[in-house]
């Protein structure tokens, strides 16, 4: 019998220390599995969308644009009138998404438009992105440009950003001098309560995720998601005119975020909180009062 014993032994040993090396394996696949799922999320593919101005009868120039920073990026410059508008896309989009923003701002409202794609998206450099931190270096270079073009009327320049665009224009803050306007669409107001709605849209269990995503931003990005606060630039766009869009039904970034811009920013502001549309979905949610609110702001704010 003592073989069989001996035997029966061995094989609760084994079992026991598979169990062992399965349960010590949880925290490196919960690390893993969290620090792959940020990295999804802040470095998506790269929007490959073929449209070009030209498939709308637009013209239009291909512009090349180095950042404050020294990132190559890619742009295209769409003439009209003497008064100008970048035109910024969101977290994972390209300046091809951004098409039916411009075609309304150069037919409807007559501006000259530059389309911009941010670091790391579209057809520019490969870079880390940043949630917005290094990104207003991006329009910043976007503006530069636009200020030496001789068809372009000194200060009168307006940024037109949706979601990360929105962000990226508002972290300007004080050095939007050369801005006459900028119209920001389903921006966040801190990427630390963004970030702290990654586990949610996961849909994970609030922890350990709510202590390893905010983790494994600052590890991916190389800084703190809570430096990264529109809220407390927001202020320093003023003078520079402010509209603040979002869609109520917005389930990534929420509207209260919208209103906190919108208390925290200088005169003179406005604020939208549109019925119905979800994350920069306003436009096609309402596409003709869209229009026309965003093209009655830059009028009283671009002329004269």
């Amino acid at each position: 019998m003592a073989p069989k014993r001996s035997s029966k032994q061995r094989a609760l040993r084994l079992s026991a220390a598979a169990l062992l090396t399965a349960l010590a394996s949880v925290p490196i696949l919960v690390v893993g599995f969290t620090f792959h799922a940020v990295a999804s999320v802040l470095n998506p593919p790269r929007n490959t969308d073929p449209a070009t101005p030209g498939d709308r009868s637009l013209p239009f120039e291909t512009v090349a644009l180095r950042s404050r920073d020294g990132i190559d990026l890619a742009a295209w410059f769409l003439p009209g009138g003497p008064e100008a508008v970048v035109v910024a896309h969101g977290h994972g989009g390209s300046k091809a998404t951004m098409l039916d923003h411009a075609e309304f701002l150069v037919r409807q409202g007559g501006y000259s438009v530059l389309l911009l794609d941010f670091r790391n998206s579209g057809e520019s450099q490969q870079a880390v992105s940043t949630l917005g931190y290094h990104e207003w270096q991006d329009i910043s270079a976007a503006v530069g440009y636009l200020s030496e073009r001789p068809e372009i009327r000194p200060g009168r320049i307006a940024v037109l950003g949706v979601s990360l665009g929105a962000v990226s224009a508002i972290m300007l803050g004080e050095t939007a001098h050369q801005v006459r306007a900028v119209v920001a669409d389903s921006g966040f107001a801190t990427a630390e309560s963004l970030v702290g709605r990654f586990d949610r849209w996961f849909r994970l269990p609030s922890w350990p995720f709510s202590f390893l995503v905010p983790l494994a931003v600052q590890m991916r990005v190389g800084l703190s998601p809570a430096d990264v606060a529109p809220v407390r630039r927001v202020a320093g766009l003023a003078p520079t005119a402010l509209f603040v869009i979002h869609g109520e039904d917005d389930t990534g970034i929420p509207a209260e975020d919208a209103r906190r811009l919108f208390a925290a920013a200088g005169e003179p502001k406005e604020l939208w909180i549109v019925p119905g549309a979800g994350h920069g979905a306003a436009l096609s949610t309402v596409p003709q009062e869209y229009r026309i609110r965003v093209l009655g702001f830059l009028a009283s704010h671009l002329g004269g």
